[in-house]
């Protein structure tokens, strides 16, 4: 999410069964990340629910869920994906290609 990824070139290599990670993975399962209280980012975030609006301000509920459900993507919730790259390049099963970074990222 916030920290972007990496575009690789698999090696083919057979010890490695021609494969590799498919990304960082989670640091924090959902629900840990969603009971840590407000992860904090520099992101801004569009969705259907505007919680400025006065009439959602006082709903705590929804306010809560909002934010638990905006914990569960944030990008601290999940490993730096270089973590996760740099073993698997030195194992000599991918190739780096390009190193791809968000602008934005919409989530459905």
């Amino acid at each position: 999410m916030g920290d972007g990824s990496w575009l690789l070139r698999g090696c083919g290599n057979a010890e490695g069964l021609s494969s590799s990670a498919h990304g960082a993975g989670r640091k924090l399962s959902r629900q840990e990340a969603r009971s840590v209280g407000r992860i904090g980012s520099d992101l801004r975030v569009v969705g259907p629910v505007d919680t400025k609006d006065p009439r959602i301000r006082s709903r705590a509920d929804i306010l809560g869920e909002v934010e638990a459900r905006l914990n569960e993507e944030a990008p601290s919730a999940y490993r730096p994906i270089d973590q996760v790259v740099d073993p698997m390049v030195g194992a000599g099963l991918v190739e780096r290609v390009a190193r791809i970074r968000p602008l934005l990222t919409v989530k459905g």
